[in-house]
């Protein structure tokens, strides 16, 4: 399998509101039953049919039909780990500190040279 293609496949279905399995069939020009195979992963789609996949939704983000590298729509923000967002609060914390650690110091000068 393709790192589960199929089930990127099904999320594009489930996510572009296509009416039914069967629809979504003959959009790429298969059966109902093959789409299904394609949404459990029993086969993946063809080389054809992931193409075909990237004219009919233009928007969808090719790095996550094929690698499942988000974000899912190219417009779409990439969503941070935990660990992502963590990291930059902290980073954005500890510029504020070292903004404040500064005017503290400024301060600490001019009651020196008050004294």
């Amino acid at each position: 399998m393709r790192n589960g293609i199929g089930k990127r496949f099904l999320g594009i279905y489930e996510l572009k509101g296509v009416k039914s399995k069967t629809e979504f069939g003959r959009m790429f020009g298969v059966s109902k039953s093959t789409a299904e195979h394609w949404f459990s992963s029993q086969i993946e789609p063809s080389p054809k049919n992931i193409i075909k996949m990237f004219t009919l939704f233009p928007d969808i983000n090719k790095n996550w039909l094929l690698f499942g590298e988000e974000p899912i729509l190219l417009n779409q923000p990439k969503k941070l780990s935990t660990a992502e967002t963590k990291l930059e609060m902290l980073e954005r914390e500890n510029e504020i500190l070292r903004k404040h650690i500064k005017a503290l110091e400024n301060i600490i000068v001019l009651l020196k040279e008050k004294h």
